[in-house]
Order: C-alpha cells, then sequence, then structure tokens
C-alpha cells in the first residue's frame, strides 16, 4: 500500500511540473501532452468531453468522479491505459469498459460493489488486466475480494456451462482394449454433465463431470458419443469417435454356408466375401474343393460369381481375407439341382386310376395330364423359360400331340408355373399308348430336352344294347309286365377287360311321357343297373286318344339307357286287340315258340337256346305266319369277336389277334352245322369288314403275312359246302358283301391283278367274274387256305 501511494504521488508532483511547463496546457486544467491526457486531481465529476479521440493514455485519478455512463469511453478508439483510481465510482455500466484497445485499468481507491454485473471483470472473454489491487468495498461479504481475482462463481453468479479442456479422454486403441470418455464442465450452478450414444440412449449421467469406459471392437469402430452440459443458464455439447484398430471381419450377417441352386432358374449367385479391417488394407484368395480335392480360383476380388449355373458349379468355395498375418477364412457349400420333369395324371376324374408308370383308364373318360419341371422331387413353380411338347405314340398312331390331329385333345402351356396341361376328352380306345412329355430349356447351359411318360391302359367300355320285346294282350287283360335287358350275355362283352357300364334306363311311353312309379306304374331295376323292368297295373290308362285299326290299339314305348358311355335306345309297342280281331296263331318255328300276334305286326324273341340276338317273324295282314328271320341271332362267340373288333385299338397286332380268332370259329362251321347258322355268317362277314377298316392304307408290306393267312382262311371257312343251307336263307346282298370284301383284300390290300386270275369257277349270281375266280387263284398259292366257293350255293 505504501508503495502505490508513493507511485501516486510521484506521479502526481511530476504532472504538476508538466503543467506547469507545457506549451500546451489549456484553461480546462487538462494537460495533453501527445497521446496523453493528464487530468488527475482536478476535482473532475465528469469526463471532460474535449479530449481527442486519438488519446491513448488518460489519467482521471484523485477526482470525484462518482458515475460512469454506458458508451461513456468509446469514442478512445485507441486507449491503452485508463487510471481511475482513487474517485467516487461503485458500479459499472456493463460495456463501459469494453474498448478494442484497452490493456490496462486502474481501480483502487474506488469503493467499489461487487455484484454479478461487473461481468468486465467475471467473464474470461472481458477480463481485463487490472494494473492494481483494486477491491469490493460492498457487499461485506466480499470486503477486501481483489478485482482481479473476482469471478462469478466465488459471487455466486449464475454462469452458463463451459467445458474443462484439461479433462482427458481416451478414445483410439488395438482391438479388445479399454477406451475412455470424460468430460467435464464449470458452471453456475453446477451444470448436468449427459453423455448420449449413437441411438440417443443415455450412458451416463453426472454433475460436472461425467466419465464411461468400455472396450474396444470392430463393431464400435467409429462409433459416436455426444456429451451435453446444461444448466439453466445455457448448453453446451462435444461429440466423440471411437477408433478401433482390428484385423479382417466379414460384413454379411446373412452369409449363407449352404446354397441350393437350380439349373435353368439361376443364371448366376454371387459368393460374398466382404470383409473390413481397420486399417483396411485387407487381400483375398479363393479355392474350391471338389470330390475331397482342393483347387486355386483365379480370383482376388471380394465376390465370386459364379454364371452359367450347371452341375460342374457344384463344390464347396473357401474364401480368406487377410491383413498381413491376420486371417479369416468362410466357406460356401453350392449344391446345383439339375431339373427333370414328371408326368402326373390327375386321378380324381372318375373312371381313372393311376400309378407312378402307368394309368388304366376307362374309355370315353376324360384324362387330363399335367407335366411339371422338379428338381430332386421339389416341383419347381418359379419361371425356368422352358418349352413343352406333348406327343401321344401309339403303334396305330405313332405321334399325335398338340400340333397334330388328335381331334379330341387339347394343350395348355403354362410358361410361368414350369407346367403344362394335355386333355384327353372322351379318352378312346385307339389312344392306349405312351404319354410322352418333352421339354425344352431355352438357356444353352441347360440340357436341350428332358422327357417323361406314361402308359395309357385304356379299358373299352359300351353302352349295352337294349332288348324290349313287344307285348300282345286280349282286351279284358289289363296288367302288362315288360323287362327291358341287354340284347346280349354278359360274356358276350368278357373281351379285353371291356367294361358295360351300368345304365339308367327311364321308360318313355307314347311320345314323350316318362313313367315314374305311381299307384299304376312300378318300375323296378335289377343285375347292377342293366335291367330294369316294368309292372303297369291298368294299360288301358294309357290308350286314351289312340286310333282302334283292324281291332288293334298300338301303344308306342321304349326304354333308353343312358351312361357316360352314350345312349341305348330300345323301340317296342304293346298291343291291345278285341276278340274279333284278325291274328297269327301261336306255333313254334326255329326252335321259337311265336305266340299270337295281331295281323300286320312283326313280332320279336329270344333267339333259340344257344344263340344271342333277337329273331323276328312278320303276321300277314291275313293272318298268315312269314318265314321267321334269324339274321340276328348268332352264336355268343362271334358277338363277342365283331364288339371286340369295334371296340378295341385298331393296331396291326390286334386286328391280327382277331383275324385269327374268325379263323378259329368259323372253322368249326365245317364240322357243327348249328355254327354255321345264316347269323353266325352275317357276323363273320361283318367282323371281316371291320378288319378291312382297320388296315385299309395303314398296313405295311412286313405286315401282311400277319393278316393273309387268316383273313383268307376266314373267307373259306364261312363258304365251305355245310354253310350252303345258310346262305340261301340269308339275303344275297350278304353274300354279295363277302365277295367284295375278298375283292378289296386281294386288289387294294395285297396288289393281286386281275390278269393273276383264271375265270374256271361259275360266276355269282351274274355280278362279278372276278370274285367267282378267287378260288382257283388261290388253289396255287395257298394250298392251305384255298378258298372254296361251293357251286351248291348258286343252284
Amino acid at each position: 500500500m505504501f508503495f502505490s501511494t508513493y507511485l501516486y504521488i510521484s506521479i502526481f508532483i511530476i504532472s504538476t511540473i508538466q503543467i506547469q511547463n507545457s506549451a500546451l496546457a489549456t484553461s480546462y486544467n487538462c494537460s495533453i501532452a501527445g497521446v496523453k491526457a493528464y487530468c488527475q486531481n482536478l476535482a473532475l465529476r465528469t469526463i471532460p468531453n474535449y479530449l481527442s479521440q486519438d488519446i491513448e493514455q488518460l489519467y482521471l485519478q484523485f477526482n470525484s468522479i462518482h458515475d460512469l455512463q454506458e458508451g461513456q469511453f468509446s469514442k478512445f478508439s485507441k486507449l491503452k491505459y485508463l487510471d481511475l483510481s482513487f474517485n467516487e465510482l461503485k458500479n459499472f455500466p456493463t460495456n463501459v469498459f469494453k474498448l478494442p484497445s484497452l490493456k490496462q485499468l486502474l481501480l483502487e481507491g474506488n469503493p467499489v460493489n461487487c455484484t454479478c454485473s461487473l461481468n468486465w471483470t467475471t467473464s474470461d472473454s472481458n477480463r481485463l488486466s487490472l494494473a492494481d489491487d483494486a477491491t469490493c468495498a460492498t457487499p461485506t461479504q466480499y470486503q477486501g475480494l481483489k478485482l482481479r481475482d473476482l469471478t462469478r462463481e466465488k459471487i455466486k453468479c449464475d454462469v452458463a456451462p463451459r467445458f474443462d479442456t484439461s479433462c482427458k479422454s481416451q478414445l483410439e486403441g488395438e482391438e479388445n482394449t479399454k477406451f475412455s470418455i470424460s468430460c467435464c464442465a464449470h458452471g453456475y450452478p453446477p451444470p448436468n454433465v449427459v453423455i448420449y450414444d449413437e441411438q440417443g440412449k443415455i450412458v451416463i449421467n453426472q454433475t460436472d463431470r461425467a466419465a464411461w469406459t468400455g472396450i474396444l471392437t470392430y463393431q464400435n469402430h467409429q462409433s459416436q458419443y455426444m456429451c451435453i452440459a446444461q444448466n439453466h443458464m445455457g448448453q453446451i455439447s462435444q461429440n466423440f469417435t471411437l477408433h478401433a484398430f482390428y484385423g479382417p471381419r466379414f460384413i454379411t450377417d446373412n452369409f449363407l454356408h449352404q446354397v441350393a441352386l437350380y439349373q435353368g432358374y439361376n443364371l448366376s449367385y454371387a459368393i460374398d466375401c466382404r470383409s473390413q479391417a481397420n486399417p483396411n488394407n485387407v487381400v483375398y484368395s479363393w479355392i474350391i474343393e471338389k470330390n475331397n480335392i482342393n483347387q486355386t480360383i483365379n480370383h482376388q476380388g471380394s465376390t465370386y460369381i459364379l454364371t452359367d449355373i450347371a452341375a460342374d458349379k457344384a463344390g464347396i468355395y473357401r474364401c480368406k481375407t487377410c491383413q498381413g498375418t491376420n486371417c479369416r477364412w468362410r466357406y460356401t457349400n453350392i449344391t446345383v439341382y439339375v431339373p427333370s420333369v414328371s408326368i402326373k395324371i390327375d386321378d380324381s376324374q372318375e373312371g381313372v386310376n393311376c400309378s407312378t408308370t402307368s394309368c388304366n383308364i376307362l374309355q370315353k373318360s376324360n384324362v387330363k395330364a399335367t407335366c411339371f419341371i422338379h428338381y430332386d422331387q421339389i416341383i419347381f413353380e418359379e419361371s425356368t423359360g422352358v418349352n413343352f411338347n406333348w406327343i401321344l405314340q401309339n403303334q396305330d398312331a405313332p405321334f399325335i400331340g398338340c400340333n397334330s390331329t388328335c381331334q379330341n385333345c387339347n394343350c395348355s402351356i403354362l410358361k410361368d408355373d414350369n407346367r403344362a396341361e394335355f386333355y384327353i376328352y372322351s379318352i378312346n380306345v385307339n389312344q392306349n399308348g405312351i404319354l410322352r412329355c418333352q421339354a425344352n430349356f431355352t438357356v444353352p447351359y441347360v440340357p436341350a430336352s428332358f422327357e417323361s411318360e406314361i402308359e395309357l391302359k385304356i379299358t373299352p367300355v359300351i353302352i349295352p344294347s337294349l332288348q324290349l320285346l313287344p307285348i300282345n294282350i286280349q282286351r279284358d287283360q289289363l296288367s302288362v309286365v315288360m323287362t327291358c335287358k341287354p340284347l346280349y350275355s354278359t360274356n358276350v362283352y368278357a373281351f379285353d377287360n371291356v367294361m358295360p357300364l351300368p345304365v339308367n334306363i327311364a321308360w318313355i311311353i307314347g311320345d314323350s311321357l316318362q313313367l315314374t312309379d305311381d299307384d299304376n306304374v312300378n318300375i323296378r331295376t335289377r343285375n347292377s343297373g342293366l335291367e330294369s323292368s316294368l309292372y303297369i297295373e291298368n294299360i288301358t290308362q294309357f290308350e286314351t286318344g289312340l286310333p282302334v285299326v283292324n281291332g288293334v290299339v298300338e301303344i308306342k314305348i321304349k326304354c333308353v339307357g343312358s351312361s357316360s358311355a352314350g345312349q341305348s335306345i330300345s323301340n317296342s309297342y304293346i298291343t291291345i286287340r278285341d276278340l274279333n280281331a284278325t291274328v297269327c296263331p301261336e306255333n313254334e318255328a326255329d326252335g321259337i315258340i311265336w305266340n299270337l300276334t295281331p295281323a300286320g305286326y312283326t313280332n320279336l324273341k329270344d333267339c333259340t337256346a344257344g344263340f344271342t340276338g333277337v329273331a323276328s317273324r312278320y303276321c300277314s295282314d291275313n293272318g298268315m305266319w312269314q318265314q321267321a328271320s334269324i339274321d340276328n341271332c348268332a352264336s355268343p362267340e362271334f358277338w363277342k369277336l365283331q364288339f371286340q373288333a369295334t371296340n378295341t385299338a385298331s393296331d396291326i397286332f390286334t386286328t391280327a389277334n382277331i383275324l385269327e380268332e374268325l379263323n378259329i370259329i368259323t372253322n368249326q362251321a365245317n364240322d357243327n352245322i348249328t355254327v354255321a347258322m345264316p347269323g353266325n355268317l352275317i357276323r363273320s362277314n361283318a367282323i371281316m369288314d371291320i378288319v378291312l377298316a382297320r388296315i385299309k392304307d395303314r398296313i405295311l408290306p412286313d405286315q401282311r403275312p400277319l393278316v393273309e393267312d387268316n383273313f383268307f382262311q376266314s373267307a373259306s371257312n364261312i363258304l365251305a359246302e355245310s354253310t350252303a343251307k345258310s346262305w340261301r336263307r340269308t339275303a344275297m346282298t350278304h353274300l354279295h358283301h363277302v365277295i367284295d370284301n375278298l375283292n378289296t383284300f386281294s386288289f387294294h390290300l395285297l396288289d393281286k391283278s386281275a390278269l393273276d386270275i383264271a375265270a374256271t369257277t361259275p360266276n355269282i349270281d351274274g355280278r362279278s367274274t372276278t370274285a367267282a375266280n378267287l378260288s382257283n387263284s388261290y388253289m396255287t398259292s395257298y394250298d392251305e387256305t384255298s378258298i372254296k366257293l361251293p357251286e351248291t350255293i348258286f343252284a
């Protein structure tokens, strides 16, 4: 204190001397010396306003200045030194000393009131270099506190947070070493310090100082943390970034160690081996293992792309990524599935029953086949760009498919679903064979074609021809019983698994009235749906409005059988005759009892025992019976063979078997007169007619021996001497038809020239010399199968 007082007295004496000797002294008592203004000890109450703005040093000590105004010294932009010591200053405007050049300020000897408004002393950004030991005078608790040591915290002023840079963090290091984050802040009141992670989650929350530690890993490399210090005066933040030094780490988390690829669908596949390290100076190498043998792949990239996916791309692919000697391995086992094609028949369809290799199908059933691509029994539904082709192959028609003449076929190619569908509507026996599907891929690295096949075994089905015999009753008879049944016995259909389907039999009387069960009508079905009986209590209820002709009323009636195989109708009648009506009496002919029949009507009867079919006999208008027609009475084996020829596949081998059987059964005519009945001859001719239709324009030269001998032998059998009586019983057109068939077979199928035939036998009815001369022609060529035309036929 003594030194300061002595300093000020010395300055006062020197200043007085300078004023007295200075030529620049003015009447205002302030002495100006260059850039210095000496205004001390002048009892000034305010700051003189005449001073130059260029003043750099201003001496105002030992005056009576009580107050300073805001901006009091603002014009002194060059002021560096200001002495206000020993005045009456207590309070100071906020920015009064905020001058751009001011470096030293003297305030000793002033009764300073130390409050928070002294921001020019308490704020780091505004703190001046006080050149003296100025102290607080008030308030009492701060009395004697030097202004140069004054802080806002000491006088309990509210202060916004500020970070303490001496608080150190450890943010980088090798993997698996410790990191630390330290965040320190000062302020008043003491700030709340919070550290947040990247997701905004609070990891620590403390006052003044927050510290967080952890372990450095490759996962938290480059992780960001934020420290926020806050009180009611403000908020500040600071960011921290972790740096971990680590070896290679694979990037992809969804890496597949087992991968299935599908040839024809997967065009390429990328094996991703990307890795990262810090520092990121990694190198890659690849090998593939096939059959326990490792092969180096000439590739150094992080991703290896497989193209042209095929079976040869299968194997275990291994990738190695290294940072110096620090290496990691990764493998991918690639399995490549090769496509194949399969056929599936929809056996939920009625009449279709399948195994894995074949299908038993009832004739006239609808068939739906699906061809699909699969990989090792896995049905593949994604599009693979495949073209399908269907082939139906059998002996008769080698190739029938989508683009051919299959009239009852339809194809549907569904490329997007990798499948194709083939439909056969109402399948027939000629479609017995192999159904094949071909799949052709459009990509070059897939084998050109795949195919699958399934055998179609068609079981012929027929709807039996129905028989409804007429009923002739007298007027006084009221009830009627009629039976609608198959025309032929069941064993007629017993060939090649042929199946007569049950039928739904309806009864129609008159033109359109369908009969149903009521008080007058009763209908019963028997024999597995193949037979129906009709009971009418009073038939006269149905004759109303019908005309009476020659004492006879005719009521039309028919039975109609229907099934999936088609429809069969048998028309018949019921006659009600008066007592005086002309009739043919009951009698027996051809082993058949012909009951009483009205004149002008044809009666129908079952054939005699041992024969199947219906015989007919007409009663003339004068009540005389005509000769009965037994052309439709034949042995069951002849009917059976005719049905077989009609309802089985028309390939050459089946046809040859039919002709062989015909030769056998017609040969019996030479030993058994009953076999040579007209009906059997006519059935034989009908069978030969069917055979010609089956082989015409289709038989190959090397196939002729399969049918030639049996055809001529069968013809020879039915034209033997023993058949002469039966031929005379039939219409001559049947015999002519036999000759026509022989002509067709000889000249059109065997290419026999008419010039080679010698005319030695009589003509037949003057119709054809060619047919008449066949016998002699084949006598030479076919000694064992010569055709003999007995002259007794024409007698």
